[in-house]
C-alpha cells in the first residue's frame, strides 16, 4: 500500500537525455552508483549522451520523478540498434537501472514500458537484453530467453556466434565494462514489440524496368537488353523471423482482387514441428498470431510449406498449392507467372539476399513475381507496357495484370526459345 500511494502522489515521465542535457550529470551519477568506473569510462558515457545519441538510436532515456517541488532522476536505459540482424529491425536495451532506495515499487516496470514504447514508435519490432540476475523480472514483462545477438555493426552477420562473442568480450575488456564481460554467463532475452508492419503498395510498375535493368547488369557484370514479365505484389516488411508469414501475406493479398478462383479444400496443419492445436478459440487473427495459437511457430518463423498453405487459407481465404522442385520447375514457374500466379519459394540467403547453399542455416522465403531473359532485340509482336532504355540497351517488361492473352502467349514462346541461354527471376521478400 505504501508503494502504491508513493507512485500515486508523484508524477513520472520519461525523456530523451540528448534533448534534455540538464539531466546528463544526474544520470551519470546514477550509473556511477550502480556500475563504478574510472574517469575515462565516465567521459565515454558523457560523450555517448551528448554527442552520439539521436532519435533513431542509440539514445539514453531517463525516468524522472516529480513530487511537485523538483524533478529527480530515478531511472535510466540505453537503446541501441541490433545491427547485423537478418530478420528485420531490432534493438537492444542496456544499463537498465532504478535508484536503489526506490526499487521494488513498480518503477522498473514503468521504465521498461516507456523504453519499449519508444523503441516501438521508432519501428523496432523486437527488443533484446541480457541479464545475470533479473530473469524472473523480465519474464514477468513477457520476455523470453533467446540466443545471444550483437550490436557490433552490420558486418557482424558475416561472423559466427563464437567470433562475435570473442569480439564483444575483447571490447568489453578494453573498456573495463563489467556489464559486457563474461558474456557466456549472461542470459539473453527478447520481446516482440510489433506483431506485423502494415502492408504497403507494390513497387511502382513504371520504375520496375529501370530496377531490373540495373540489378541484372550488376549480377551479370555487363549491360545488355532484357525482356520479361512482372506481377504487381504489395509489400510488407517482416517483423523478426517472420519472412515466411510475410511473403504468405503479400502473395495472398496480391490474389484477393484477381479473377483467379479462390478454392477451398479441407486442410489441416502439418505436424512436422510437433503436435498442432487445430481448435482456434475466438476470431481469426493475423497470420503470426494464428501460427502461434496453432503451435506451428514460436516467433513467426516458418519452415513448412504445407503449414504456409494452411495459414493462407485460414487467414486470407486463399488456397495455395505445394509443388516439389524438379526438372520441370523452371517451366512451371514461367507458366505460373504468365498466368498471374506468383510463386512462393524457400532458399538459403547470402549477403545481399542472393541465393546460396547453407543447408538451411540461412533459411529465407521470397516471392517469384517476375521472369527476365537477356534478349538483344525485344519482339515487336508484343505490346510492352513497361519500358526502360539506356543508350543501345533496353528492358521491356509485360505487366501481366494489364496484358492481353495474346501478348502473354507470345512472350511465353519467346522465353521458351531463349530460356536455355539464361533465365532470371524477380523476387520480393520482407527485408527492406
Amino acid at each position: 500500500n505504501e508503494s502504491a500511494s508513493m507512485i500515486e502522489t508523484v508524477s513520472l515521465e520519461c525523456l530523451l537525455v540528448h534533448h534534455n542535457l540538464e539531466y546528463v550529470d544526474p544520470v551519470l551519477e546514477l550509473l556511477e552508483t550502480q556500475w563504478p568506473h574510472e574517469k575515462a569510462i565516465r567521459e565515454k558515457r558523457r560523450q555517448s549522451m551528448v554527442n552520439l545519441s539521436r532519435d533513431d538510436l542509440p539514445c539514453h532515456l531517463v525516468l524522472l520523478q516529480n513530487d511537485g517541488v523538483r524533478r529527480e532522476v530515478i531511472g535510466h536505459s540505453l537503446l541501441k540498434r541490433a545491427d547485423g540482424r537478418s530478420d528485420g529491425k531490432a534493438a537492444i536495451v542496456y544499463s537498465v537501472v532504478i535508484k536503489e532506495d526506490l526499487r521494488g515499487r513498480g518503477l522498473g516496470r514503468k521504465l521498461m514500458t516507456e523504453t519499449e514504447d519508444y523503441a516501438r514508435c521508432q519501428g523496432y519490432s523486437h527488443l533484446f537484453l541480457f541479464t545475470d540476475d533479473q530473469v524472473k523480472f523480465y519474464k514477468r514483462l513477457d520476455y523470453q530467453e533467446c540466443e545471444p545477438i550483437t550490436s557490433l555493426g552490420s558486418n557482424s552477420k558475416r561472423l559466427t556466434t563464437e567470433q562475435v562473442e570473442a569480439l564483444e568480450n575483447l571490447f568489453a575488456k578494453r573498456l573495463g565494462n563489467s556489464l559486457h564481460s563474461k558474456m557466456s554467463s549472461q542470459t539473453w532475452m527478447k520481446k516482440r514489440l510489433i506483431e506485423e508492419y502494415p502492408i504497403q503498395g507494390p513497387y511502382p510498375p513504371q520504375e520496375m524496368p529501370n530496377l531490373v535493368f540495373t540489378q541484372a547488369a550488376v549480377q551479370l557484370g555487363q549491360e545488355i537488353s532484357y525482356c520479361g514479365a512482372v506481377l504487381s505484389i504489395p509489400w510488407q516488411q517482416q517483423a523478426g523471423p517472420s519472412c515466411g508469414l510475410v511473403t504468405c501475406n503479400m502473395l495472398s493479398r496480391s490474389l484477393l482482387n484477381s479473377p483467379i478462383p479462390k478454392l477451398k479444400v479441407a486442410l489441416e496443419p502439418c505436424y512436422c514441428t510437433g503436435p498442432a492445436n487445430v481448435k482456434i478459440a475466438g476470431e481469426i487473427g493475423s497470420a503470426i498470431k494464428m501460427a502461434a495459437e496453432l503451435g506451428i511457430s514460436n516467433d513467426g518463423e516458418m519452415f513448412c510449406a504445407y503449414n504456409m498453405c494452411y495459414l493462407s487459407q485460414l487467414v486470407h481465404g486463399v488456397c495455395l498449392e505445394v509443388r516439389e522442385s524438379g526438372t520441370e520447375t523452371r517451366d512451371q514457374i514461367i507458366s505460373s507467372v504468365l498466368s498471374g500466379y506468383p510463386c512462393l519459394v524457400p532458399y538459403d540467403r547470402a549477403v545481399g539476399n542472393l541465393p546460396t547453399l547453407a543447408e538451411g542455416r540461412r533459411a529465407h522465403w521470397a516471392i517469384i513475381s517476375g521472369i527476365v531473359i537477356p534478349l538483344e532485340t525485344p519482339s515487336n509482336d508484343i505490346a510492352w507496357n513497361l519500358k526502360y532504355s539506356s543508350e543501345e540497351q533496353s528492358c521491356m517488361l509485360l505487366d501481366v495484370g494489364q496484358a492481353s492473352s495474346f501478348d502473354k502467349d507470345n512472350l511465353e514462346k519467346v522465353i521458351a526459345d531463349r530460356k536455355e541461354k539464361g533465365l532470371m527471376v524477380i523476387c520480393v521478400h520482407g527485408m527492406p
